[in-house]
C-alpha cells in the first residue's frame, strides 16, 4: 500500500512538472487581434481569435513592433531565415503589414496587406489614409 501511494505521488509530480515544458504569452492589440509566442520570444506573431475561440496566425514571426488606431493595425516584422529549430531573425530586412479593421458592406474579413518594404508601406499608408500610428507594443529587435 505504501509503495503504491509513493508511486502515485511520484507519478503525479512528474506529470505535473511536464506542464511547464512549453511557455507562451502575448499581448492584446485591438479587437480580436493579439501578439502571441510559443516557447521562445523570437516566434512572436500576430493572431486573430475567431468567433469560436480558435486562434489563427495572420502575420508570421518575428513581430517586433505593433501600433494601431481606430481603423488600422500596423506591424513591423523581421522575417525568420532558415529551418526550425535553427531559425535566425534577419534584422537586415524589415517588413511592414497593415490590417484594415474597417469592414465594407458585404465584407466578412478584414484586409491584410503585406509584407511590404518601407516605401511600399508609405505609399499604401497615403492611399488608405492610415493616419497617425503609435507603436505601443515594442519588443527587442533581436531577442
Amino acid at each position: 500500500m505504501v509503495k503504491s501511494l509513493a508511486f502515485l505521488i511520484l507519478l503525479a509530480t512528474v506529470l505535473t512538472g511536464c506542464f511547464g515544458l512549453f511557455d507562451s504569452g502575448g499581448d492584446h492589440i485591438a479587437g480580436p487581434y493579439s501578439t502571441g509566442w510559443i516557447d521562445v520570444n523570437s516566434s512572436r506573431y500576430i493572431e486573430k481569435q475567431d468567433n469560436d475561440g480558435n486562434s489563427l496566425k495572420v502575420i508570421p514571426a518575428y513581430i517586433y513592433s505593433v501600433g494601431h488606431n481606430d481603423r488600422f493595425i500596423v506591424a513591423k516584422q523581421h522575417p525568420l531565415q532558415g529551418e526550425f529549430p535553427k531559425e535566425k531573425i534577419d534584422v537586415t530586412q524589415t517588413n511592414y503589414y497593415v490590417i484594415d479593421l474597417n469592414l465594407q458592406p458585404g465584407q466578412v474579413e478584414e484586409k491584410i496587406y503585406g509584407p511590404m518594404d518601407a516605401s511600399q508601406f508609405e505609399s499604401l499608408s497615403r492611399k488608405l489614409e492610415v493616419g497617425k500610428i503609435v507603436f505601443d507594443l515594442t519588443y527587442p529587435e533581436n531577442p
